[in-house]
């Protein structure tokens, strides 16, 4: 699979300790050989920190090691005094963390469940920047970046991994209607960046990713805002939009909680167009006039929209021929706003 690497004990730094199998005494990484069998490793640690276990060499090139950088790239950070942290609040997305990250290492774990927190030791954080060249540090101030071996990948189900936890920790997903009634299926995603009018490198990695998927995204646009501190921040914004786009996104990349996944699934279902010429289309935009008519005393065609799901545009080309054929009838609105633009919308009754 892919292009990526193998990562060997012996490239991790000096002071790095391990315990190999039957042996009751830590020896230094630099004590051993680089031919020596890397199976016999049982435990690992930093100088002075708490062991793992793990098997070496490591293979990034997996689906749980690109679902971990995912899930650390969004809700966690890398230190090298710390180790590697994330959290999380949403339970099921915080669980299936747990369960990921037990997947790679079974000991050094610390979760703290009041606080939605998962801390690994220094030795972890270590593998991550030796392995993976991911820097430490603060995200936005150290303008971190998607790893290189995953950004130059061409292997589209390790992409989709990766871009699934990012996406469930700093995306989202939205379906609402304007004020012309139209409705609007959006995925968005956003990252802090340490400077003003310079997009930070994990939006623009991000992009890259969505490409190698056939997903065309929005022009990134900023937005700037003041804490109630005073402090100025920088956020950048993409969007997902069009059937397409989220079709490719639900069978490649979809998200982690089961919210998230079946608002992707209702914005997808809402696509469905009705035929101008189908009768059934038609009995149900009547149907629609008699339910707000008993509700309200008239319908317009956002209340219609509201209740078919049907796109606004077709809706008034269905109610031209609802009229036409005498099966509803006008009762008021079309007259210009007396304040703004356009004009009220036609009000119908059943007939």
């Amino acid at each position: 699979m892919g292009n990526l690497t193998l990562f060997h004990s012996w490239e991790l730094p000096k002071g790095t300790k391990v315990l190999l199998r039957n042996k009751s005494k830590y020896v230094d990484i630099t004590e051993t050989s680089k031919n020596f069998n890397e199976s016999s490793i049982e435990k690992i640690k930093s100088r002075g920190g708490k062991p793992i276990a793990i098997k070496f060499p490591i293979n990034f090139d997996t689906e749980e090691w690109a679902c971990l950088m995912g899930a650390i790239l969004s809700e966690g950070s890398i230190t090298k005094r710390n180790g590697a942290i994330f959290w999380n609040k949403n339970q099921e997305f915080f669980n299936k963390y747990i369960r990921l990250i037990s997947k790679i290492t079974t000991k050094g774990l610390e979760i703290k469940k009041e606080i939605y927190g998962c801390f690994l030791p220094t030795i972890f954080a270590k593998i991550l920047i030796y392995g993976l060249k991911s820097p430490a540090g603060h995200k936005v101030h150290n303008d971190i970046g998607i790893p290189e071996v995953y950004l130059n990948s061409n292997n589209q189900i390790l992409i989709g991994h990766l871009l699934s936890w990012l996406f469930t920790g700093d995306g989202w997903i939205t379906i609402f209607r304007d004020h012309l009634g139209q409705k609007h299926r959006t995925i968005g995603i956003g990252f802090g960046a340490k400077e003003k009018d310079v997009q930070p490198k994990l939006l623009k990695d991000t992009i890259k990713l969505l490409n190698k998927l056939q997903i065309k995204t929005s022009k990134p646009f900023q937005e700037i805002k003041k804490t109630k501190k005073g402090k100025i921040t920088y956020n950048w914004k993409l969007f997902i939009k069009g059937k397409r786009n989220l079709t490719i996104f639900k069978e490649k990349i979809n998200f982690q909680t089961k919210k998230q996944q079946i608002l992707l699934s209702e914005a997808l279902k809402s696509f469905v167009r009705p035929k101008l010429l189908d009768n059934e289309s038609l009995f149900l935009v009547i149907q629609a006039v008699q339910k707000a008519t008993n509700e309200q005393g008239f319908a317009t065609k956002h209340d219609i929209a509201e209740i078919t799901n049907f796109h606004v545009k077709w809706i008034e080309r269905l109610l031209k021929r609802a009229v036409t054929e005498s099966k509803i009838k006008v009762i008021g609105g079309g007259n210009r706003k007396e304040i703004g633009y356009g004009k009220y919308p036609y009000k119908y009754v059943a007939i």
